[in-house]
């Protein structure tokens, strides 16, 4: 089985807990972390409706395009996905595609702004993610 991912609207998708969750994980300073998720979530936003603009909101995920963390932050929240995936493989939950004998497991591809993942897939099993 292969799944192609479009990433490129991801930027607007990465969930506040989850760029926090991977600061934690990776090991960041609380007080970096914190610094940084003000950065990200003291963004406001408006909307041109009719020829006028809304009132001002706070939006509760994503990445304002233009941001200098911006690269960095889905670069690492995209390694964290990547390890995630591979402890799946090392606990046979998520079985890679094979080339040759035995030579090369793949399970997942990442690109600039795409992300495929490959694996056996299994009749009547719960097998992959």
């Amino acid at each position: 089985m292969v799944i192609k991912i479009d990433l490129e609207k991801a930027y607007d998708r990465l969930e506040w807990a989850f760029i926090n969750d991977t600061f934690r994980d990776v090991g960041i300073s609380d007080n970096l972390c914190l610094l940084i998720m003000s950065c990200v979530s003291s963004v406001t936003s408006q909307i041109a409706w009719n020829e006028s603009m809304t009132e001002s909101f706070r939006p509760s995920r994503g990445i304002q395009q233009g941001d200098p963390l911006l690269s960095y932050l889905f670069v690492l929240c995209m390694e964290r996905l990547s390890q995630v995936i591979d402890i799946e493989v090392r606990s046979r939950k998520w079985i890679p595609f094979i080339f040759g004998r035995r030579v090369l497991e793949v399970s997942h591809l990442f690109f600039a702004d795409g992300h495929v993942v490959i694996c056996k897939g299994v009749n009547g099993s719960n097998v992959g993610l």
